[in-house]
């Protein structure tokens, strides 16, 4: 629907914008979780933690009640395999909550980090996406910032033979700590970080 908005905008001449007035919770959550983020710091004072690169962009839409980001993780020394590509939706609820859904799209390999691609990750089609079973959170307000984490066990997980993901982030002023794991059917955790990652803001797009 976006890609088809776009062609009538060029074919008549007139101007489309697709970004709308942004209420104070939205512009605090978008100044928190948009950029590029890093836990290199982390990995050189514990080797329990990899240097992992975390780079999030926002997607300007036709829809007016959420947000969209689209989510990648890679090995900070190999930047051009992401291991990790995902998109988030937040749809405010209230001026202290949100509520989080979990995408994934074909062809993820299509849409990289790179500057390059950043037109094809802004053009990606939200009708197309697909809702990760299950993955559906909150995030509430805090003190000093954003959490966000799950209240059941329903988002599936099939990586290390989990059962399911338990989703775990805060968002705080130039840092997001991410506590994420997996957790398997003996109630034991399978992936994730020893406690959780530093990702400290590297840049801002």
């Amino acid at each position: 629907m976006k890609n088809l908005l776009l062609i009538l905008c060029a074919i008549t001449g007139i101007s489309c914008s697709f970004d709308r007035s942004l209420s104070d919770s939205e512009k605090e959550l978008i100044s928190l979780f948009e950029g590029t983020f890093c836990t290199t710091d982390q990995s050189i004072a514990d080797s329990n933690y990899l240097d992992i690169t975390l780079f999030n962009h926002r997607i300007i839409t036709s829809e007016n009640d959420r947000l969209y980001f689209y989510s990648e993780q890679y090995i900070t020394a190999n930047p051009i395999q992401a291991y990790s590509q995902k998109i988030y939706s937040f749809q405010e609820i209230n001026s202290t909550n949100f509520k989080v859904d979990l995408y994934i799209i074909d062809n993820f390999h299509l849409y990289r980090s790179t500057e390059e691609s950043l037109a094809k990750i802004e053009s990606i089609d939200i009708e197309e996406l697909i809702f990760q079973r299950g993955c559906r959170f909150d995030a509430v307000k805090t003190e000093k910032g954003w959490k966000i984490e799950t209240s059941n066990k329903k988002c599936i997980s099939s990586l290390n033979k989990a059962e399911y993901s338990k989703i775990d982030i805060e968002l705080l002023p130039n840092l997001i700590l991410d506590s994420s794991c997996g957790i398997n059917a003996d109630g034991n955790k399978v992936w994730g970080p020893k406690d959780q990652y530093v990702f400290k803001r590297k840049a801002a797009w």
